[in-house]
């Protein structure tokens, strides 16, 4: 009757549990569990939390719904259900198995968190992260009668970083090799975080500090009030951003024009988060612009030179006719 009690509900592994042929495993028939172990075994079923339990000497495994859906179809489960612990997580028993040992013979609890494991699910062998622990559970006599598991799949959290993080490289590299300098701008503190190439663009050296203002300093006078001013725009009302300025290193007084490009980045709720974007250096554009520029201007000049010497030539010429007429 008190095993009934215990083992009643638990949704579909509470039916398993219920209907299973425990006589043939090494903790018999329900009936003659330790109080200890239908506790243990009512705690899991009862939990929306994903939970499993070894119990005994051969560390049989039970496991709730929670869990289920981490064993996925065309592997664990059900055959999990019942299964000596080396058997049911075969591929994962050589790191966890020395674990649950340890603490079967009186050792500490463990926890882990995102660790990689091997696992068989939906019909061949795989790898999912968990964030899990392993405590002992007592037994009505006091010693260790079995473990606890309390675990969460992490596998696409986990993923899911290692793609953004993967990401994040290609950027940081198509920036390297574009040569760009970078910058962050808090939109609520102000504060500012440019990258090393920013800092060399400057004039500074790619280790030391370089603050906004010291940045807005090495901008020609001819160009700062409105690079100062567009970014005010940018941080205060959205505005786009889009400039190509002078700008005087601040070690090296080199004169280098820089092309800069922005925008403001906003939350899910539409506040204002942080203004970034990226510089790249186009002095040798510009140089090639003036260059250019004062190609067309000598052209022009010597052009007009020879049109202006025939025009005074013909103008003699008509000269001399009108006089001969005469």
């Amino acid at each position: 009757m008190a095993a009934k009690i215990f083992l009643e509900k638990g949704g579909e592994m509470g039916s398993l549990i219920r209907a299973y042929d425990w006589d043939s495993t090494s903790i018999f028939n329900p009936d003659k569990w330790s109080q200890s172990h239908l506790s243990a075994i009512h705690t899991i079923l009862s939990s929306r939390f994903p939970m499993l339990v070894f119990w005994g000497k051969d560390l049989i495994t039970f496991y709730n719904d929670a869990f289920r859906p981490s064993l996925g179809n065309d592997g664990k489960h059900p055959q999990s259900l019942g299964q000596p612990g080396h058997q049911s997580w075969s591929e994962s028993w050589p790191v966890i198995g020395p674990m649950i040992e340890n603490i079967m013979s009186g050792g500490d609890a463990v926890w882990f968190e995102d660790q990689k494991l091997p696992l068989y699910r939906d019909g061949h062998i795989t790898y999912a992260y968990w964030t899990y622990s392993f405590s002992p559970l007592l037994d009505d006599d006091g010693t260790v009668g079995g473990i606890l598991v309390t675990c969460n799949e992490t596998t696409k959290a986990v993923e899911s970083l290692m793609h953004l993080k993967e990401k994040e490289e290609q950027l940081q590299m198509a920036i390297v090799s574009a040569d760009l300098g970078t910058w962050y701008i808090n939109a609520k503190t102000r504060e500012f975080l440019p990258s090393p190439r920013l800092k060399e663009m400057f004039g500074f050296r790619s280790d030391e500090d370089m603050p906004y203002d010291a940045a807005i300093n090495q901008i020609a006078d001819t160009h700062r009030t409105a690079v100062s001013n567009a970014v005010e725009d940018a941080l205060s009302k959205g505005l786009a951003y889009d400039l190509e300025y002078p700008i005087i290193g601040f070690r090296d007084n080199k004169l280098r024009w820089v092309r800069a490009t922005g925008r403001l980045f906003n939350d899910s709720d539409g506040n204002p988060v942080h203004f970034s974007g990226a510089i790249s250096d186009i002095t040798v554009r510009k140089e090639e612009d003036q260059r250019r520029e004062d190609f067309l201007s000598i052209a022009s000049h010597e052009l007009k030179s020879p049109l202006t010497a025939l025009k005074g030539y013909l103008q003699i010429m008509n000269a001399k006719a009108h006089t001969l007429a005469n």
